[in-house]
């Protein structure tokens, strides 16, 4: 007869293997997440190295140029993020840096990084330390406006039928891609005479909030303003603001505070500085469009860059007949220019060299498609209208165009 009797491991066998288990996986799980961190950080700082490179053989002012110059050496939005947890990668006085959630430089190391902050990525930390009472709240951080602006954006605080922002002190986005979106309701910003910067409007990253599927919209502080909603920015400075799409050449409707303006959008004691407005079809540095109302008064924008492919101006690209504006008690000291990087992108069937420049001062486009000059540029506030006056013909290249008449 067999003896079936078998000896398997008693309860105190199996505690100790166990324990003995647990020794081994509390010493050696740290050690593989330090070798995994280190890994990650070292594979962060040579692609730091690389781009650094890259950015040293080119001009680059913005964040958006930066992009553009990787983008064109085979980076993509991917590469844009650090492999090393809760860290990121900014660019700051023509090169980038590494930081951690903290915003303490990590490399290179012993940099100063002074400068405007702006995320490659467009993620920057958020807080939603802050609290919504009855409508109001109050902003100490860029990390918690940001959070605030995405949940605004995505739906959020839908109970709150109107919403005032309180600015305690300087705030510094440091480049996060998040805006507003479709205002919805009833938005006053009241900057408390603090500065605002570091805001970017580019879809060309992980976190952003902008309008359109098939062609990007709304490109500023708020994407759009809906029609009987009214937003008003008051006692407010904004600096250092970059608004460009780098993914989609088509972008249009830009501007630093609203996109578009379908309902009422009221500008007060608003000081801008150093900022870039860069779309394709209606673009200005307050606002890219407007068919409902706006009113700016004792608006100050200095040392301001716009540019575009199509009805670009000062303050406001665009106005409908429908649109009402008006301004007062405000300069504005801004350089308008053509985009050939937007133009190429916009005017297939056009040639940049074509453009005419009006008695007026407006610059147009002899649109291939039909015979009339399409309207561009503008050294005045902004265009009116939509209907084409012609007061001349002009020959260009054997062809006659009517002059189409748009102006302040």
């Amino acid at each position: 007869m067999k003896n079936t009797n078998k000896k398997g491991f008693t309860i105190v066998e199996l505690v100790i293997v166990i324990a003995v288990i647990a020794i081994l996986a509390a010493v050696l799980i740290p050690t593989f997440v330090g070798l995994v961190n280190k890994a990650n950080l070292s594979a962060d700082k040579v692609a730091i190295n690389t781009m650094n490179k890259y950015l040293a053989s080119e001009e680059c002012e913005t964040v958006a140029d930066a992009i553009k110059i990787l983008d064109a050496k085979g980076l993509t939005l991917k590469d844009y993020k650090p492999l090393t947890k809760d860290h990121y990668f900014y660019f700051v006085d023509g090169k980038i840096i590494l930081a951690d959630k903290n915003n303490v430089v990590v490399f290179p190391e012993g940099s100063t990084a002074e400068g405007q902050w702006m995320s490659l990525s467009g993620e920057v930390p958020m807080d939603a330390n802050y609290t919504v009472e009855n409508g109001e709240t109050t902003i100490t951080s860029g990390a918690q406006l940001v959070h605030l602006m995405d949940t605004v954006a995505n739906g959020g605080l839908a109970a709150e039928n109107a919403l005032t922002v309180k600015l305690d002190g300087n705030i510094d986005l440091k480049g996060s891609a998040v805006n507003f979106g479709k205002v919805t309701k009833n938005i006053t910003i009241d900057g408390s005479n603090a500065t605002l910067s570091g805001l970017r409007a580019d879809s060309n990253a992980f976190v952003s909030t902008h309008e359109g599927a098939d062609k990007a919209y709304g490109f500023s502080l708020f994407g759009s303003i809906d029609s009987g909603k009214t937003v008003v920015v008051k006692d407010l400075n904004l600096s250092n603001v970059v608004i460009e799409d780098t993914a989609d050449g088509q972008s249009g409707m830009a501007g630093l505070i609203a996109g578009g303006v379908y309902g009422n959008l009221e500008v007060t004691n608003v000081t801008i500085d150093n900022c870039t407005v860069a779309g394709a079809d209606k673009v200005g540095s307050i606002v890219g469009y407007v068919s409902g109302s706006v009113k700016l008064n004792n608006v100050k924008v200095t040392n301001t860059k716009v540019s575009g492919a199509a009805f670009v101006a000062k303050a406001i690209g665009y106005k409908t007949n429908a649109g009402t504006v008006v301004i007062e008690n405000s300069t504005f000291d801004v350089e308008v220019s053509i985009n050939e990087a937007k133009w190429a992108d916009v005017w297939s069937d056009a040639k940049i060299e074509d453009q005419y420049t009006h008695t007026n001062g407006n610059t147009y486009l002899p649109y291939a498609s039909n015979t009339t000059l399409f309207p561009l540029l503008t050294k005045d506030n902004y265009w009116i209208g939509a209907v084409p006056e012609e007061s001349e013909k002009v020959t260009i290249n054997g062809v006659e165009y009517a002059v189409r008449v748009s102006a302040n």
